[in-house]
């Protein structure tokens, strides 16, 4: 199998948080429903066979690449969803009283912003829209990269996503918050007439589950879990940064990255401070994509062109 240079430290990436995945679920006593995962996982691995094919049989970069980028998020947004999962219960708790001590102190406060936000239906609805739409802007960026021959980009847009995946979870991990919706509570007449894509319920769900952790992990109770930082930020603002190559791409996605922004703290049901430690998790993950995947070239054509002592 050929992979490129940012493509091997994505396999390296998502292969140690699988094997973090196997060892806490031994040490925990997990049950991992395995059959649920079947089917995606089966998708993914043919994904991955077309991409070799059209980069080892039949000779065709950009399809390759395009290919091989997006079964990789969609296999490796699977790994670090457990691992996140694999996290629980929590080991300290107080951070979310925390995260809205300083959102009270930036003047921001979840449940108000929702009723007033609701006085607005259309626009509501239009919010929902654009917080489901991140996947297909990211699929739309890496389809656009391609189509651009754009390639190296593809690649490095992808391992931003997964070191931003890794530093979430890492950050998470040592600081656990949930969502303003587990405590910070809606009119029931608001919550119905919105459609939260995060729900007071689901908050609440959320809530119980970082005090009891779960004993049985399957495919189709993963949710988002991760409060802060912000990883719905990260990748929206990721594929802003990224989409910056094809112009055509990037003024659509411009658009709904600024919509984004109401999106996430209404619908993703986010602490205003959560999107800030988004935007910071974004410039870090960026920058060590960058910095590998160039870095790593520099160092391969300068020893290219070395002279070979005899």
């Amino acid at each position: 199998m050929k992979f490129s240079r940012a493509e091997e430290y994505v396999l390296w990436l998502t292969g140690t948080a699988l094997l973090a995945c196997a060892c806490l679920a031994y040490a925990k006593s997990v049950t991992i429903d395995l059959n649920s995962f079947a089917f995606p996982v089966a998708c993914n691995l043919a994904m991955l066979a077309v991409g070799q094919f059209y980069r080892i049989v039949r000779p065709d970069e950009r399809i390759a690449a395009v290919i091989t980028a997006i079964s990789f998020l969609m296999f490796s947004g699977m790994v670090f969803s457990l691992l996140t999962y694999l996290q629980l219960p929590y080991r300290v708790h107080g951070g979310d009283q925390f995260i809205a001590k300083i959102d009270a102190l930036l003047g921001f406060h979840w449940a108000s912003i929702v009723v007033v936000a609701s006085k607005f239906p259309l626009f509501c609805d239009l919010l929902k829209q654009v917080y489901l739409s991140c996947a297909w802007q990211i699929a739309g960026t890496i389809l656009a990269l391609g189509l651009a021959k754009r390639l190296p980009e593809i690649g490095k847009f992808t391992l931003s996503l997964l070191i931003g995946a890794a530093i979430t979870v890492q950050i998470w991990a040592l600081f656990p918050t949930s969502t303003p919706a587990a405590f910070q509570p809606l009119p029931e007449d608001v919550a119905q007439r919105l459609g939260l894509v995060v729900s007071p319920e689901q908050g609440a769900w959320l809530a119980q589950i970082s005090y009891n952790g779960l004993a049985t992990i399957g495919h189709e109770t993963m949710v988002g879990i991760v409060g802060f930082p912000s990883y719905h930020t990260v990748l929206a603002l990721t594929t802003l940064y990224f989409s910056r190559h094809v112009p055509i791409a990037h003024v659509p996605i411009a658009l709904l990255t600024f919509l984004m922004v109401p999106a996430i703290l209404i619908h993703g049901s986010h602490n205003l401070t959560d999107i800030f430690g988004g935007i910071a998790v974004t410039a870090v993950s960026i920058a060590i994509a960058r910095k590998l995947v160039d870095g790593r070239q520099a160092k391969t054509n300068s020893m290219q062109m070395s002279p070979t002592s005899i």
